[in-house]
Order: structure tokens, then C-alpha cells, then sequence
């Protein structure tokens, strides 16, 4: 009688191998398959999101069109020239002040709710709108259009010529002149374009809209 080989195996041994394998490829598939799932409603909540959101900034520009009507804009408020007290305030104070001062001065002060040209719709991303010349109301996330128009504008107290007169100034005071011009300058460019969180904070309560 031949002695049983190796390479051989039961029927039993055979049938308990596809199981496993069976049992394995279907465990594998449902891995894939939750994967799958997993995605497909990561993708439809994103759809939902971002469906929600566009809803939601139509609504808001909706209602701020239908019921803040300026009679001014930020372009005409810009174009007035500078105040004797404006020049003033802004050359005397840090630049975080002189310039909520200028802002708050002509765009903001003494105007109702349905007279805004400047609104905050939303806080946390900073989210603005601004009406502009063309009468029309324009999406402005943290402010970077006006506080840039609003920079062109405060430019010009702090860039202007020195006259060095030996008369009225020693070197030293000429000195201090153009230090201060120097400074002030960098801290228009600090406030308004490079570190402009301070200035957004101060600017939220007063621009909010409750709708």
C-alpha cells in the first residue's frame, strides 16, 4: 500500500480552505464597500454645505439690498478732501486710533441701520460689504479694497516734503520730523494692510447687521 503524500489534501481540508478564503474576500469587499460609503457622504454633507452657505449669502445680500439704501458711498465720502481736525487727530494719536477716527468719522458715525455704506455680515470670517460709486453694494472679505483706498488716502500726511529751515529747526528737531513721518507711515502700512485684525475688531460692533 502507497504511503499518503504530502502534496495531497482532504476534501474536508479543501472545504474548510474555501471558507476562509471566502470569508476573507468578503470581509475585504465590506472594508471597501464602507470605504466607498464613507466617501459618498462625506461628499453629499460637503454638497449640503456648500448648497447651505450660497442659500445662505444670497439671503444676506438679499436683505442688504432690499433694505439698506445710502445715499452716499465710499467713493464720495473718500474723495472730500482732508480736515483741518482729521489731520490733526491722525498725525497726534497711534495709527490704530487716527485711522478708526478718519474711518469712523466718514463712514460709520451718525448713520442708521438703512443708511449704512459699510455692513459686516459675518464676524468670524469678516465678511463685508461696501456700496460703492456705481451704486451698487460690493463683497469685501476683511476689507482689503477700502482699507487699500483708505491707505491712498492717509498717505499723504505722512508723505510730504520736510523743508529743513535753520531758522525755525536745528538738525535735531529736522531730525525727529522725518523720523515721525517715517513712523507713521509704517504704522499706516502695519494697520491697514499688514496686521489689519485690530482695526476689523473695532469696526465689527459698529458695522453688524441685524437682520
Amino acid at each position: 500500500m502507497k504511503k499518503h503524500d504530502s502534496k495531497y489534501i482532504s476534501f474536508d481540508q479543501f472545504r474548510d480552505f474555501q471558507l476562509e478564503m471566502m470569508k476573507k474576500q468578503e470581509k475585504k469587499e465590506k472594508k471597501m464597500m464602507d470605504h466607498q460609503i464613507n466617501i459618498i457622504e462625506k461628499i453629499v454633507k460637503k454638497n449640503d454645505t456648500t448648497t447651505n452657505n450660497i442659500t445662505n449669502n444670497q439671503t444676506v445680500y438679499n436683505y442688504i439690498v432690499n433694505n439698506i439704501k445710502p445715499s452716499t458711498n465710499i467713493h464720495n465720502e473718500l474723495e472730500k478732501p482732508l480736515t483741518t481736525e482729521e489731520i490733526d487727530y491722525i498725525s497726534s494719536n497711534p495709527p490704530l486710533e487716527g485711522i478708526y477716527f478718519f474711518i469712523n468719522n466718514r463712514f460709520l458715525k451718525d448713520k442708521s441701520d438703512n443708511e449704512k455704506i459699510l455692513v459686516c455680515c459675518d464676524v468670524a470670517r469678516n465678511k463685508y460689504y461696501y456700496f460703492g460709486k456705481d451704486n451698487k453694494w460690493h463683497l469685501d472679505m476683511k476689507l482689503k479694497y477700502f482699507f487699500h483706498q483708505v491707505h491712498d488716502k492717509l498717505s499723504s500726511i505722512y508723505i510730504k516734503p520736510i523743508e529743513f529751515d535753520t531758522i525755525e529747526y536745528d538738525k535735531k528737531n529736522f531730525l525727529l520730523q522725518v523720523k515721525k513721518q517715517i513712523d507713521g507711515y509704517d504704522g499706516l502700512n502695519k494697520t491697514l494692510k499688514d496686521k489689519p485684525t485690530q482695526l476689523l475688531n473695532k469696526m465689527k460692533t459698529v458695522t453688524l447687521i441685524n437682520k
